[in-house]
């Protein structure tokens, strides 16, 4: 594991924030990984904040790359990553767009990418361990929130999977800096949940509907209504059936 960097902490406000907060003192030649047992101010997306207590997996990648295009597309890359190491230990997850992890309709886990300074920021939060009461006062539109321990995967030990994590992101981020999302469509497609699925998307506060077709080139969403392809390059999907 040279090509890593790797900075624990007991306790951060967020993973991500550090890490924009330190880009002095990361490794600019490496995948830096910035993890905490516990976060007091986890980010979500859409503004929300992220639970954070013992029990999950925090973690931010940060390497740097003067030629990002969409952060979309690392976004999505890394939830294939996530889904595949998963499947790899007999653990079957699914993708909701753009940044979901879901585990039997109920969500596991969320990504959260960004691009600042010429560095790519990959920040994920992975329920592991957390019990229901952890969970109880989180309120989703659909999918709710759940954990592996919840779902019946008991025995998991985070820092076990975090060390996995470890050697297997790097490969695949290298595949992304090479290839962009194209090697990760098939991978998308096979954990996506929302195949054939007619959707309602909040896009700009406006509601979209149509039915899902394909991810497309630049990680967007491509959808049919009336026999029409649109493409959703930003949204929260509400509805899904």
């Amino acid at each position: 594991m040279n090509n890593i960097s790797i900075y624990n902490f007991d306790n951060l406000p967020s993973t991500n924030e550090w890490a924009k907060e330190n880009f002095n003192k990361l490794n600019k030649t490496k995948i830096n990984f910035i993890t905490a047992n516990q976060q007091t101010n986890g980010q979500g997306s859409h503004g929300r904040s992220w639970e954070s207590p013992l029990g999950g997996i925090y973690c931010t990648i940060c390497f740097h790359n003067d030629k990002c295009g969409n952060p979309t597309t690392i976004t999505l890359a890394s939830a294939v990553t996530i889904c595949s190491y998963f499947e790899s230990i007999g653990i079957k997850l699914n993708i909701k767009w753009p940044n979901d992890i879901i585990c039997n309709k109920k969500k596991i886990g969320g990504i959260l990418s960004e691009y600042s300074d010429n560095w790519l920021i990959v920040g994920f939060g992975l329920n592991i361990n957390l019990s229901k009461d952890n969970l109880i006062d989180i309120n989703r539109p659909i999918f709710p929130a759940t954990s592996l321990k919840i779902e019946g995967f008991n025995n998991l030990n985070c820092s076990k999977i975090l060390h996995e994590l470890y050697e297997y992101f790097p490969k695949e981020i290298l595949k992304w800096n090479e290839s962009g999302i194209s090697k990760f469509i098939d991978g998308y497609e096979k954990y996506n949940i929302l195949t054939d699925k007619n959707l309602l998307i909040n896009v700009n506060n406006e509601k979209v509907t149509g039915k899902y077709k394909e991810l497309g080139s630049d990680g967007e969403l491509i959808i049919l209504d009336n026999h029409t392809s649109k493409k959703i390059f930003s949204g929260e999907i509400l509805k899904l059936e």
